[in-house]
């Protein structure tokens, strides 16, 4: 399932919910979305909470968006998917703590 991507501009920074498969099949749309939303200011709020598939392609982009935004003096906030298997490969992997540095 294709990854869909909604948008929202909030007082106090953007919002973006993910909903599908954030996979290397859609790894550039993704990216794309991310980029037009750079611009700006606030907090960085994300959504991941209705990702069916996650793979490496999109936990790159993640860090290189948390590592933009950190330059810029942003914030990003993760909202995960309650799913255990992918909640035990962040823990396992060390990507949770990561990003949260």
């Amino acid at each position: 399932m294709k990854a869909e991507l909604s948008v929202k501009k909030l007082k106090s920074g953007v919002q973006i919910k993910v909903k599908g498969e954030l996979t290397v099949q859609h790894a550039h749309e993704f990216k794309q979305k991310l980029t037009e939303t750079l611009p700006g200011e606030g907090s960085f709020l994300l959504s991941l909470r209705e990702v069916s598939a996650i793979d490496v392609s999109a936990f790159q982009l993640l860090m290189a968006l948390k590592q933009s935004l950190k330059t810029n003096g942003r914030q990003l906030t993760i909202s995960w998917p309650e799913i255990e298997t992918l909640q035990n490969l962040l823990a396992k992997t060390g990507f949770k703590q990561a990003i949260l540095q």
